[in-house]
């Protein structure tokens, strides 16, 4: 006999994983944005820049893995980028990671 409810998608993250959740709290929707701490049944812990932030699965609306954050400059990096002429070019979908922009997974069907 089959389970009634398919497992959450989240259960396929794995802790250290660079995530983006979505979720409602009283006062409105909230993104929590870092690195997956805890993942289970029940919801995942996000480590934010501000700390770890306790997500419940009945909360989430939406989540994805999401690329590393692009690296800081300093303060001499701090001009113009170059003329379109002197860009570089895009890079080709094998130079992306993963094959591009992660794909959103939306939760409890919506």
């Amino acid at each position: 006999m089959s389970s009634p409810h398919p497992p959450p998608p989240w259960n396929e993250w794995r802790p250290g994983e660079r995530i983006v959740v979505r979720y409602r709290a009283e006062d409105g929707l909230h993104d929590a944005l870092g690195y997956l701490v805890e993942v289970g049944a029940d919801g995942v812990v996000v480590r934010t820049r501000r700390g770890d932030v306790p997500v419940a699965a009945g909360t989430m609306l939406t989540g994805k893995r999401v690329p590393p954050p692009p690296a800081r400059r300093g303060p001499s990096s701090r001009r113009q980028s170059p003329p379109p002429e002197e860009s570089p070019e895009d890079p080709s979908p094998d130079e992306r990671s993963e094959g591009g922009a992660p794909q959103t997974t939306w939760f409890h069907g919506e």
